[in-house]
């Protein structure tokens, strides 16, 4: 139960009083999720993350002592599509709260719409930290072995906004908060649960087992950078995902646009001109020149932290979309995330994103020609289905079962 009273005679401000209902005050289990609330989120000081100020007990009753959010929570705003920007901006604000959560030791492990308030200036806070629960000390953003705090054996969270491993009652990271995040973004610019289904049992299989429909098919407003990352968060393998800094990143540029020329200068080949890669650039367009006559090639470009590695890479892939042949590249990304995860996972990530891009279509009927294996590995996870017959019409999408 939530009321407001004046919090102190000498300062006259309002605070939100938090009761434990009185039909759990006898519950241990109940009173402990209580006081860790009240642990928790008061070692956390972040302006996205509403603060607790003290504790105490009226009648018999517990309460915590907070910060007067007044406005109305993300539910609120549910059953309709935001303007991709606005529903960026929010769930940037939200994504900055774990990413301090995170880099404290702490997963939240109930991230949805009734817990993102939106004040009236626009301003997000993340609340209710009953179910959060503290990293290892020695491993404050890492995954967690089994048996550390996090309930193995338990499904802990809410259904609709749980992630895949928190649906098998798995050991839980970071990731987690990542996937929950990404489940409220999606709703938020798209107007529709991107698991909704009729019962749990149904809820948990889509989440654990169905890709999303995408986003751009439910409103062509979202921009791919958008589609991209929230892709990137509904990811069933908690080892891809991004980490909640790489999200507040990611989104911003949506809200805000691409960094200034002048801020992005490492990759810009004609801001910043290669000095002494005229034969690796010789090398890597000999290579391109024999892949398109039909003899492909592995290439490697390696060398020390520093060295202009990927600015060598991104001046090449300029100079072949200005002045090459027509041609889809395919990205996959490498990050701390994926330390000790399969070295195969980037390159399915941009087989992917090729069956995802413009020439979809295209890009599978080569792949089930000439790469029918890693076709099998990525096809069932796509977001479309590609078939010999007609045009794809915008509407077909996976479906399980």
């Amino acid at each position: 139960m939530w009321c407001t009273r004046p919090g102190s005679k000498s300062l006259g401000r309002l605070v939100a009083l938090k009761f434990l209902p009185a039909d759990f005050i006898r519950d241990p289990q109940w009173l402990e999720r209580f006081r860790r609330e009240a642990r928790t989120a008061s070692a956390l000081n972040h302006p996205h993350i509403c603060t607790i100020y003290d504790t105490g007990e009226c009648d018999g009753r517990p309460f915590l002592s907070m910060e007067l959010i007044e406005g109305q929570t993300l539910a609120a705003l549910a059953g309709r599509p935001l303007p991709p920007t606005e529903a960026a901006r929010l769930i940037g604000q939200a994504a900055k709260a774990l990413a301090a959560a995170h880099a404290a030791g702490v997963l939240h492990r109930d991230i949805k719409p009734e817990n993102l308030m939106l004040r009236g200036d626009g301003i997000l806070k993340v609340v209710d930290f009953g179910l959060a629960r503290q990293l290892p000390s020695d491993s404050p953003v890492g995954p967690v072995p089994p048996g550390a705090t996090t309930d193995p054996g338990t499904r802990i969270g809410t259904v609709l906004y749980m992630s895949p491993e928190q649906a098998r009652a798995e050991p839980l990271d970071t990731a987690t908060d990542i996937f929950s995040l990404g489940v409220v973004l999606y709703e938020l610019a798209t107007g529709e649960h991107p698991f909704h289904a009729n019962n749990v049992f149904d809820i948990l299989h889509a989440v654990t087992e169905c890709a999303p429909r995408s986003p751009r098919q439910l409103n062509p407003e979202i921009d791919l950078a958008l589609e991209s990352i929230i892709e990137h968060m509904l990811a069933k393998d908690p080892r891809v995902r991004p980490t909640a800094a790489e999200v507040v990143a990611t989104l911003a540029e949506v809200t805000l646009g691409p960094a200034p020329a002048t801020e992005n200068v490492a990759i810009r080949a004609d801001l910043r001109p290669l000095i002494g890669r005229a034969q690796p650039l010789e090398c890597l367009r000999d290579s391109f020149a024999a892949a398109v006559a039909g003899r492909g090639s592995l290439l490697c470009v390696t060398g020390q932290p520093g060295l202009g590695k990927t600015m060598l890479v991104e001046q090449f892939l300029d100079d072949l979309t200005a002045n090459g042949p027509a041609c889809c590249i395919g990205r996959g990304r490498c990050s701390e995330r994926l330390a000790g995860a399969d070295a195969y996972l980037p390159v399915l990530e941009a087989l992917d994103g090729l069956l995802h891009g413009k020439h979809g279509a295209t890009a599978a009927r080569l792949m089930r020609t000439v790469a029918p294996t890693w076709y099998a590995q990525v096809a069932p996870h796509s977001r479309n289905t590609f078939s010999e017959g007609p045009a794809d019409d915008g509407q077909s999408f996976p479906r399980c079962g």
